[in-house]
């Protein structure tokens, strides 16, 4: 078996090989999410050192690798015998070619029309995480039913729980204005619009969400997608290109990271909110690229806390680079009207190049939307993908996020109950002992991190019983470490509803940790 330092020596020359971007050799605590690799460049890489070294290296376990470290334990696993060995492929063949060729190698297909087709490795990667959900205590916690309309409470099993893995921050997913908005839309216009707004799908509810959505951000223009994940993968995804280069914060949400991949710009990754490692990748990688593109969140959806944007902005003006924020959960919650991180910051709405926003979490419907100049959105109203080929938005949920919109403008106060009902939660938990991460105040997220994977499924569990609904995270959605559960708090949560979760969770989560040490005893 190779040393350590040999396959970091290996790993290193391997990414070398597939990126132009000079880095120091690799250490075993070289943390590979911030190399900036797209996924088919990980595969060249992957391949690579399978050649080098003659192993054949599981794609379940090479993705759960955080570290260069990680991958030289995966490495050394495979060379003691537990993976097929990679030389039998052909070793004439080109990185890219084997990369290609191993992706369609490995696919195992049930033969018979239809089948769905999985690959070998991902489906044992899934099975991995079903049985740890499945030796939780309880129902799993994902994909349950829920019945009756979202709000501060839901009802599961029959049984009424207070609700906080919902995020309809400000309570009008079941408004009576809201609600007429959608039932008048089908009435007039029917259930769908048949067709993409291009072709035969414009109809004036559509205008009317994009043209308030513009007025409230203080944008020139704004257009409405079907749904929030599609607007960043076929936004970003369009928006650059070969010559460009994608900077974006290593806890960005997959759909950003999406969007990234696809576009086929140079991909770089900054450690989380660590604007001056950001400042220092663009000194040295500006004036290589046509256009650079900062991708960040308002509030980050599992941490809950916010991008520096002054800072970001100062950025944006000295380096001459674009700024794309992703404001699924600040608008509607930040800043006096509600408005967002702009507002949030005091500072004006143009120094974000692209604001993209959902309409799934304050605004009470579904789908998502871009807000900029008119020159952008006129450009991506005729070229975007996800825009141009799609079916447009159905009546009834544009009229929805309007009615949405015109409730949260002449009631700005519900941004602020929200804001102080999450800022109540957070001090609650932090004075319980319980650890809130990074959660800043007022973000309507707040995590409670647990660290181990089944002690965040069993207490998940546990508050189920008592009557809490919370979805747990674990890894891969966070890294091993840092499993947790996320608090949604809404301005519909009660006082008393919030000191009872925080309260139950605190003494659960005593609990949990306890049979988990003791099992731990057992078994040694």
């Amino acid at each position: 078996m190779s040393s350590p330092d040999k396959l970091l020596r290996v790993l290193h020359q391997a990414y070398r090989t597939v990126s132009d971007h000079p880095v120091p050799p690799f250490a075993a605590d070289t943390d590979l999410r911030l190399l900036g690799l797209g996924s088919l460049q990980v595969m060249e890489m992957l391949v690579i050192v399978e050649q080098d070294l003659g192993v054949r290296l599981a794609d379940t376990a090479v993705y759960q690798a955080r570290t260069a470290g990680d991958l030289c334990a995966v490495i050394a696993a495979a060379a003691s015998g537990d993976a097929p060995a990679a030389a039998q492929l052909p070793a004439a063949w080109s990185p890219r070619r084997m990369a290609a060729e191993r992706s369609l190698g490995e696919v195992d297909a049930v033969g018979h029309a239809g089948a769905p087709m999985v690959f070998a490795d991902q489906q044992q990667g899934l099975q991995a995480v079903v049985d740890l959900v499945q030796q939780a205590p309880g129902p799993s916690p994902y994909f349950a039913l829920h019945d009756g309309r979202p709000g501060a409470t839901t009802v599961v099993d029959g049984e009424r729980r207070s609700m906080f893995s919902s995020y309809d921050y400000l309570g009008l997913g079941s408004d009576p204005q809201v609600m007429r908005a959608a039932k008048e839309a089908i009435d007039r216009y029917g259930t769908t619009v048949a067709a993409s707004r291009a072709a035969s799908g414009e109809r004036p509810v559509h205008r009317a969400l994009e043209a308030a959505l513009a007025d409230f951000l203080s944008a020139e223009a704004a257009l409405a997608f079907v749904a929030g994940h599609a607007t960043n993968v076929s936004v970003l995804g369009h928006l650059a290109g070969l010559p460009d280069l994608i900077v974006h914060d290593a806890l960005a949400h997959n759909s950003l990271v999406q969007g990234a991949e696809l576009s086929g710009a140079r991909r770089r990754v900054f450690p989380h909110n660590d604007v001056a490692f950001l400042d220092r990748l663009l000194t040295t990688e500006r004036h290589r690229h046509r256009r650079v593109v900062i991708v960040v969140e308002g509030v980050y959806s599992l941490d809950g806390d916010l991008a520096d944007l002054p800072a970001l902005v100062e950025l944006r003006e000295r380096h001459r680079v674009m700024l794309y924020v992703d404001e699924a959960h600040s608008i509607g919650v930040l800043g006096s009207t509600g408005a967002g991180v702009a507002e949030h910051w005091q500072l004006p709405s143009d120094v974000i190049d692209v604001r993209m926003g959902t309409l799934s979490k304050a605004l009470a419907s579904s789908g998502g939307f871009i807000a900029g100049t008119s020159g952008l959105i006129t450009h991506l109203k005729q070229t975007t993908p996800g825009f141009v080929y799609s079916c447009g938005m159905a009546p009834s949920v544009a009229a929805a996020a309007h009615a949405a919109l015109g409730e949260l403008r002449a009631r700005p106060q519900l941004a602020a109950t929200a804001r102080r009902q999450a800022d109540l939660f957070r001090r609650l938990a932090q004075k319980a002992g319980l650890d809130t991460g990074k959660s800043s105040a007022g973000s309507c997220v707040v995590p409670v991190v647990v660290g181990n994977d089944g002690s965040a499924l069993d207490l998940s569990a546990r508050l189920g019983e008592q009557g809490v609904s919370v979805c747990p995270f674990v890894s891969p959605a966070v890294e091993r470490g840092q499993a947790r559960l996320r608090f949604f708090v809404t301005a519909r949560h009660t006082d008393d509803q919030i000191r009872t979760a925080v309260m139950t969770t605190a003494a659960l989560l005593a609990g949990t940790r306890a049979d988990l040490a003791g099992r731990q005893v057992g078994h040694a």
